[in-house]
């Protein structure tokens, strides 16, 4: 198996969801409800990620047959969705965020969905890196492995969540900017690279003398994931 196209589709979810930045709104966002309601949050959060995650996933191909979209096409769209996601967190923008000191204690759930888990957990780069990853990945063993990562992510975001109190206090001002800046550029560079696939495949005129094989061995992403190629 391709471990380092593993890592890095997990590295790209990670940095999608930029936990710095994803911390302080939730911290922000929360800190007048009650311990109990926010680590009910949390785990709401995690779990509508992950169905929502794995249908786009395993329902990804099915999703571009219908819709009449290129591979190509949405290469193009989510990398373009990949490098405006990291601009923000490289340049200090302000990401989007609410107070809502205002609602009750019992009515969490009304910011559970929006804007907590759309568009801050999950969003259009997200979804549509996962769909692409749906197209280059081959074998049941290796979607199940995919699918595997997906469910680590869910995870790690309901343990963000979970501890994004603590965590908004001990990381402080400088922590949190460093760890943004950092996925900002981990997602800038990818929806650079996923993009140029995109658009090599949708105008092959631009790669020159090089052939298409040779420009999709450049990228780990657009490489299908084998593990049976040694049997």
């Amino acid at each position: 198996m391709d471990i380092k196209t593993f890592f890095l589709f997990i590295i790209a979810l990670l940095a999608i969801f930029s936990p710095a930045a994803s911390i302080s709104i939730f911290a922000s966002s929360t800190k007048h409800f009650a311990r109990s309601t926010q680590r009910k949050m949390a785990l709401r959060i995690a779990l509508i990620y992950l169905v929502i995650t794995l249908s786009f996933y395993l329902g990804g191909q099915i999703i571009l047959q219908v819709l009449g979209i290129s591979i190509s096409a949405l290469q193009v769209v989510g990398g373009l969705l990949l490098v405006i996601a990291g601009i923000p967190l490289c340049t200090n923008l302000p990401v989007p965020g609410q107070n809502f000191d205002e609602i009750e204690d019992t009515k969490w759930k009304s910011i559970v969905i929006v804007p907590l888990t759309f568009p801050i957990t999950v969003g259009g780069a997200g979804l549509s890196y996962v769909i692409v990853t749906s197209t280059v990945i081959s074998g049941v063993f290796d979607n199940l492995i995919i699918c595997a990562g997906i469910i680590f992510v869910a995870f790690f975001i309901w343990l963000t969540y979970y501890f994004a109190g603590p965590i908004s206090e001990k990381l402080g001002g400088g922590g949190r900017d460093i760890l943004s800046k950092v996925a900002g550029i981990i997602l800038m560079a990818l929806g650079f690279m996923i993009l140029a696939q995109g658009m090599l495949a949708t105008f092959p005129g631009l790669a020159g003398n090089a052939s298409q094989e040779q420009l999709q061995q450049q990228s780990p992403i657009t490489q299908p994931i084998n593990v049976n190629s040694s049997d």
